[in-house]
């Protein structure tokens, strides 16, 4: 992908379409490669960069979303399918 990093920017900062894109380049809709992309384009490792953050992250934004409409909604669809889940398996 490297080989073609060029071509493809050029086709993306360019407004190409994206059904385009994904015709003409398919493999960067493949997570490594798309990861490969991201990795040269933001010169670091953003695969890194996301484990490492999320993990330092992630309390601070459940602990902030735990008070509210969006947390209580979020648990609300959870317990649904949960149930549905359990209804399916007691139908089994």
């Amino acid at each position: 992908m490297l080989s073609v990093y060029a071509t493809v920017r050029k086709d993306i900062s360019g407004g190409k379409p994206l059904n385009e894109l994904l015709e003409e380049w398919p493999y960067l809709f493949k997570s490594p490669y798309l990861f490969e992309h991201f990795d040269h384009l933001l010169d670091f490792n953003i695969r890194e960069s996301m484990t490492t953050n999320m993990g330092v992250r992630s309390p601070k934004i459940y602990f902030q979303a735990n008070d509210s409409h969006v947390a209580h909604t979020l648990k609300q669809k959870m317990l649904w399918k949960k149930r549905k889940m359990n209804h399916h398996k007691s139908l089994e």
